[in-house]
């Protein structure tokens, strides 16, 4: 994939650094306006809580987008800021290849989705066994963490069901962390969880809907 191949009005997430390639923010939301020559662009300045984020000239940006359920990242530094019509507008220039993240756990979003799961059990026919109810609180591309009312093991293993998208995805997790909750009255546990068995199609799909949704929260200035 190439710069000219992003359309207008793709959404970017922009991860911002200052002369000291100190990281001053990260998941700021963004649109692709143009490009200018061949290594120059055009976006939105990013506006957070109601506010215009201010990113000044000579820091680097991290812009990621999708495109085809794929994500993809590069990196520009900041060359002007300028405002048309009152809507402010930052042009960089475009310093490196655009690549293909793999690490699909990039993104983490607080939730509260609905989760059926059971435990794999060595002594019982596993398609016999009842799936009980949880909920996820969040969710990335390589787990979930999941409050539910049983204490499981480290290294257990388990299966989801929950819906993304009008689409049912069935993980197989492996269990990474427990923790008691004391304060919660109907959730005693925490059950951290990483995805051991899950199609790169339906990895996509959380990952896709993450980045979507972090746009729904900066639009409404959540985050």
């Amino acid at each position: 994939m190439k710069i000219k191949d992003i359309k207008t009005g793709t959404k970017l997430s922009l991860e911002v650094f200052n002369q000291l390639d100190e990281k001053i923010q990260d998941n700021l939301i963004s649109q692709f306006e143009s490009l200018v020559g061949n290594d120059r662009i055009i976006i939105y300045a990013p506006i957070t809580k109601g506010k215009l984020f201010p990113i000044h000239i000579g820091w680097t940006i991290n812009v990621m987008f999708f495109n085809d359920e794929n994500l993809y990242r590069f990196q520009a530094k900041v060359i002007n800021r300028f405002t048309v019509n009152n809507i402010p507008f930052l042009e960089a220039v475009v310093t490196s290849s655009i690549e293909r993240i793999q690490r699909r756990a990039y993104f983490r979003l607080q939730c509260f989705i609905p989760v059926e799961y059971r435990v794999f059990s060595k002594d019982n026919n596993d398609e016999e066994t009842p799936f009980k109810k949880c909920v996820a609180i969040n969710i990335s591309g390589s787990g979930l963490c999941l409050k539910m009312k049983e204490e499981l093991n480290i290294d257990d293993i388990i299966e989801c069901k929950f819906v993304i998208n009008k689409r049912e995805l069935k993980p197989i997790c492996q269990v990474v962390r427990v923790e008691s909750e004391i304060a919660d009255f109907h959730f005693g546990y925490m059950i951290g969880t990483k995805f051991i068995k899950l199609s790169k199609q339906d990895v996509d799909r959380i990952v896709s809907f993450i980045f979507k949704e972090q746009i729904k929260l900066r639009r409404k200035g959540l985050i």
